[in-house]
């Protein structure tokens, strides 16, 4: 069975979609998990099984910063499942799936219209953002995008078909 990784770079560790429905639905479902996620230093011992921390921290150089040592910690693991719902890990997501990841992009809100509104990017760049990562060519089989072509490098789902909790 394939290692699944579980990726977050923006929620805590112990966000209830993510921890709870999926890292925790998994494993008690005996899938081999690996939870790449941000907590602090005090967190990190309270975070059961394998985890790979990613350091806290605000501002657009940590977000760059947490995206990249979450590719790295993929890439290192060929031939796993790499499954991610924070829109700026599409550009590494890509990347993962260049190298032969395969990689789920879970879509759960519209990000043509949320990002633009996220303080965290330069103003200069939300739109940018947000039109390169609500693009058809990302998209297929999003419920909340419609029907786009069927081009896209990522499988799209929506969270209760990955794990029902």
């Amino acid at each position: 069975m394939s290692l699944i990784i579980q990726v977050t770079t923006v929620h805590p560790w112990w966000d209830n979609r993510i921890f709870e429905k999926i890292v925790t639905g998994l494993r008690s479902r005996r899938h081999d998990v690996l939870y790449v996620c941000q907590a602090g230093t005090d967190d990190a011992a309270a975070i059961p099984g394998p985890v790979v921390i990613l350091p806290a921290g605000s501002g657009f150089a940590a977000r760059i910063g947490r995206n990249l040592k979450a590719f790295i910690e993929c890439a290192r693991r060929p031939g796993a499942i790499v499954h991610f719902h924070d829109p700026e890990f599409v550009p590494f997501g890509l990347l993962l799936r260049l190298i032969g990841h395969r990689v789920i992009y879970d879509v759960h809100e519209d990000n043509l219209l949320a990002i633009p509104q996220k303080g965290s990017l330069p103003r200069w760049m939300r739109v940018i953002v947000a039109r390169a990562v609500a693009s058809p060519l990302l998209l297929r089989n999003a419920p909340i995008a419609g029907d786009f072509p069927a081009v896209s490098p990522f499988s799209i789902i929506r969270p209760r078909y990955l794990v029902q909790a």
